[in-house]
């Protein structure tokens, strides 16, 4: 697969020379085209081997910013932070969780399998519990979230099954931070 996208790259770029210095639009076109096939390559790499995810909204926890039926581009490996928006594995109406957390590695295939949420990261570990973050918790008011949790909620508050409704989520269990919908 590098090889490919170096022999890509090599011909966008012998393409881009050739196209300047005989003045010809065609080759340069080309040139974009052969780059832009050798990102997409690069792109679908990544996301084979684990590194992104795409995921279906469900829901109408986080509209207006996500709605019902759009695709995220989610990253598994970056970090998380206050504001920033996860896909989680979606626990039982009592909060309970089915089954082991989904293992570093996944596919497609057993991502595709599990049912997911996407909230908006509210608190993380060491970060103060505030009364709008746990309304059913009143003595945790002022106390740290616990190592290995997250407080999470939907920006569409009124219909948002979060932290106000279960508590804390398992760091464990977020598949990865939405950095892009992938909007039409």
């Amino acid at each position: 697969m590098a090889i490919v996208v170096f022999a890509g790259l090599v011909t966008a770029f012998a393409g881009a020379v050739y196209s300047f210095a005989h003045g010809v639009v065609v080759s340069g076109a080309l040139c974009c085209v052969t780059v832009l096939l050798c990102g997409s390559a690069l792109v679908f790499r990544a996301v084979a081997r684990g590194r992104f995810a795409s995921v279906t909204v469900r829901g109408m926890s986080m509209e207006p910013a996500y709605r019902q039926g759009e695709r995220v581009l989610v990253s598994r490996r970056s970090p998380l932070r206050v504001g920033g928006v996860v896909v989680v594995e979606q626990p039982t109406e009592s909060g309970e969780w089915l089954g082991a957390p989904l293992r570093a590695g996944a596919a497609a295939k057993e991502i595709s399998r599990r049912r997911w949420l996407i909230k908006r990261i509210a608190a993380l570990p060491g970060d103060e519990i505030r009364s709008e973050h746990l309304p059913h918790s009143p003595r945790a008011y002022g106390r740290a979230v616990p190592a290995g949790s997250l407080v999470l909620l939907g920006d569409n508050r009124r219909v948002s099954f979060d932290s106000r409704s279960i508590g804390f989520f398992p760091a464990e269990r977020v598949l990865g931070v939405v950095v892009q919908p992938t909007r039409e």
